[in-house]
């Protein structure tokens, strides 16, 4: 080591150390990622330990959906600096994030809740709330600019007008929302992204979460007076299932998010896990083959969790 003139000898050896700058987080598949949007923050879960990590903080910005592919992670929320409401990409590690597309003028109420990846890398984005050409809306993103105006925003393409805050994409770019019929009766609905056309999947789950695992959907749904919060399989018939549930004794009360991992299991997060709201919410996983039900995570960086996600291998 290099010996510095007029320093003593300590001080002389800490100040020919190089400096080595701190390790961003490496996200690994099956790694489980988690948004927060009143902890402002991507939260990743170790799917064994349940360990935290914060991955991205932005007080500025209020999140609520999350999609996840092996090279991007992509957040929804709304920008609290100049109010309106968008699709940005974070970095592990990184305070920075950009805007990928946004929706509305500022002052309008739209949430994006949802989004999804399409085949060729587009996104579906659900946009709920009032105010511009989007509210209450489902879109296509095009990931693809002109060459013209290369620097130009994406190409936005209204794909449904259907209500919806969950939305999940199978490999033929279907799309399955939870809505509401005439008479305010809950469904889960699939929508062709090409024409529009909707079929009806399941009656009666007034589902806050989506997940495809092969041929099967999952739901979940918050508990309502003596209903239990409740994991639901919908089978390619429309038969619905209960696969998990807050009772008796079970850790599902309000489920919002929900995911497959690599295991095969299901993960789902809890907007209040008890009945105090001022605790914290949870991220549970959820065993299919026995059923039983663990809590992975909860407290730390976790305040009232939304959505989760999966890193795909």
């Amino acid at each position: 080591m290099r010996r510095m003139a007029g320093t003593s000898g300590r001080l002389r050896d800490v100040l020919a150390t190089p400096l080595v700058p701190p390790k961003k987080p490496v996200l690994r598949a099956g790694d489980i990622l988690v948004v927060d949007p009143f902890a402002h923050a991507v939260i990743r879960v170790n799917p064994s330990s349940g360990a935290q990590a914060v991955i991205f903080h932005d007080p500025t910005f209020m999140m609520w959906s999350l999609a996840v592919s092996r090279s991007r992670v992509l957040v929804g929320g709304n920008d609290l600096g100049d109010g309106l409401a968008k699709v940005v990409s974070v970095s592990p590690g990184s305070a920075t994030r950009g805007t990928v597309v946004s929706f509305g003028r500022p002052g309008d109420a739209l949430v994006p809740h949802g989004i999804a990846f399409a085949s060729n890398g587009d996104l579906f984005v659900t946009v709920t709330g009032i105010g511009g050409v989007q509210d209450d809306s489902i879109v296509r993103v095009s990931t693809r600019r002109s060459p013209l105006d290369p620097g130009g925003p994406p190409t936005v393409t209204v794909v449904s007008r259907r209500p919806t805050i969950p939305l999940v994409a199978d490999g033929e770019d279907r799309l399955y929302i939870s809505t509401e019929l005439a008479g305010d009766k809950p469904a889960i609905l699939r929508i062709d992204s090409a024409t529009g056309s909707e079929t009806i999947v399941a009656r009666g789950v007034p589902a806050m979460g989506l997940a495809l695992a092969g041929r099967e959907l999952y739901a979940t749904t918050w508990e309502r007076g003596s209903t239990p919060g409740r994991v639901v399989g919908i089978d390619a018939g429309g038969r619905t299932e209960t696969v998990a549930s807050g009772s008796p004794g079970g850790l599902l009360r309000k489920p919002v998010g929900i995911a497959r991992m690599r295991t095969g299991a299901l993960v789902t997060v809890n907007y209040f896990a008890t009945t105090d709201p001022a605790l914290h919410g949870d991220v549970v996983r959820v065993s299919l083959r026995s059923p039983s039900q663990t809590r992975l995570a909860s407290g730390g960086a976790l305040v009232q969790p939304w959505a989760v996600g999966v890193v795909p291998d």
